[in-house]
């Protein structure tokens, strides 16, 4: 068994340095003249290793934490990939350029209603039957645009392509 100043010097660093790595938990802290020599040594070069590898300041439960993040990512990363290859995930910019066109067709189809309708209607004194040719314009171009597919994301082989 040795004493703290045993240990320092055979560690080659002085007392207060071993003193240090005491309370920072790197030894073991022992009851007077209780070290084993090969204890201690052992402890001080598992601790150098870690300073070494920049694990130094890391606890035990940071490392369990890092590794479960990481265990999440590879998982979440092979679940997008099956989705992908089941064709439950679609590339982002093809669903936004097909739902730019669709809201293009969308836009274009209800504001060509009023010209449309305008001549319709200007000699219609009733606001019933304003109402009705109105709600039947409008009607027909929800019809027209429900059957919208959006080319390269909604296709089904069975489908015929693009409306």
């Amino acid at each position: 068994m040795a004493t703290i100043a045993e240990c320092a010097e055979h560690l080659f660093i002085d007392e207060r340095t071993f003193k240090r790595h005491l309370d920072e938990g790197n030894i073991t802290r022992k009851a007077r003249a209780g070290y084993e020599i090969d204890e201690v040594r052992r402890e001080y070069l598992d601790h150098m290793k870690k300073v070494a590898s920049g694990r130094a300041n890391e606890t035990s439960a940071e490392r369990v934490a890092a590794g479960t993040r990481k265990d999440d990512a590879i998982a979440e990363r092979y679940e997008l990939e099956v989705a992908q290859k089941k064709g439950e995930l679609l590339p982002r910019d093809e669903v936004i350029a097909g739902l730019s066109s669709v809201f293009g067709r969308v836009r274009a189809r209800l504001l060509a209603i009023p010209t449309k309708l305008a001549p319709a209607v200007h000699g219609m004194g009733a606001i019933h039957e304003i109402q009705e040719k109105l709600s039947d314009a409008v009607n027909e171009a929800l019809e027209e645009l429900a059957g919208t597919i959006i080319v390269g994301v909604s296709e089904d082989p069975a489908e015929p392509k693009g409306r």
